[in-house]
C-alpha cells in the first residue's frame, strides 16, 4: 500500500495531465522521516525510501511534461493512528525534537501549499522533510530549550481529542485510545520497557 498506492495514484494523477491544457501538474506523495532514519521496521522504512527514490525517478521521466513530482516525508503525527501511543512516548518524541513538540496535521499544511502552488514550479525530485529537526540525530540526550515550543503538550492533546470526536472514537484524560492501531503502541511499549 505504501510505495504501491502511491504509485497508482501518481500514474492516475499524471494521465489527467496529459489530458488537460496546457499539460502539466504538481504531484505530491507522502513518504516519511522513515525512509532517513532506522525507527520503525523494515517493510514499512522500506517502502517510504521507495516513495523518495520513486518520486525522484517520476520526476525525471515527467518534467518533459511540466510535471512537478515531490513529496513531503513527516515525523511521529499525532493523528488518529497515534492515538494509542504513550503519554511518556510522546515525552520522549517532544525532548527529541528541536521544535519541542509532536508534529500536528496542520503542521504540515504550509508545505504541501508550496509544494502544490507556483512558488515551486522550479522544484521537481525534493523530499521535504517536515519533521521538526527530528532527524537532526540528538538521540543521545534530550535536548534543552530556552523557550517554550510553539505547541504545549496540552495543544497536541486537544487536536488529537478533536480529530478522535471527529471520527467518532472514544478516548481518556491524555486523547488515548488503546484499540486504534495497537501495533503502534506495542512497538513503543517494548521499546520503552513499558
Amino acid at each position: 500500500m505504501n510505495l504501491t498506492g502511491v504509485f497508482l495514484c501518481a500514474q492516475a494523477e499524471t494521465q489527467q495531465f496529459l489530458r488537460q491544457a496546457p499539460v502539466e501538474g504538481k504531484i505530491i506523495n507522502i513518504a516519511s522521516m522513515s525512509a532517513t532514519i532506522c525507527n520503525c521496521n523494515a517493510s514499512y522504512n522500506g517502502s517510504k525510501a521507495g516513495v523518495v527514490q520513486m518520486t525522484r525517478m517520476l520526476a525525471a521521466e515527467w518534467g518533459r511534461f511540466n510535471i512537478n513530482v515531490n513529496c513531503i516525508s513527516p515525523s511521529y503525527v499525532l493523528t488518529p493512528m497515534h492515538a494509542s501511543t504513550p503519554v511518556v512516548v510522546r515525552q520522549r518524541i517532544r525532548e527529541l525534537t528541536p521544535l519541542g513538540h509532536v508534529q500536528r496535521p496542520e503542521d504540515l499544511y504550509g508545505a504541501a501549499i508550496f509544494l502544490a502552488s507556483a512558488a515551486s514550479n522550479y522544484v521537481t525530485g525534493h523530499d521535504l522533510m517536515v519533521d521538526g529537526g527530528h532527524t537532526l540525530n540528538a538521540w543521545l540526550t534530550p535536548l534543552s530549550r530556552s523557550e517554550p515550543p510553539r505547541v504545549s503538550p496540552e495543544e497536541e492533546i486537544v487536536q488529537l481529542k478533536h480529530d478522535l470526536q471527529t471520527l467518532g472514537l472514544p478516548y481518556d484524560a491524555d486523547g488515548i485510545n488503546p484499540t486504534v492501531h495497537p501495533e503502534i503502541a506495542d512497538a513503543f511499549k517494548a521499546a520503552f520497557g513499558l
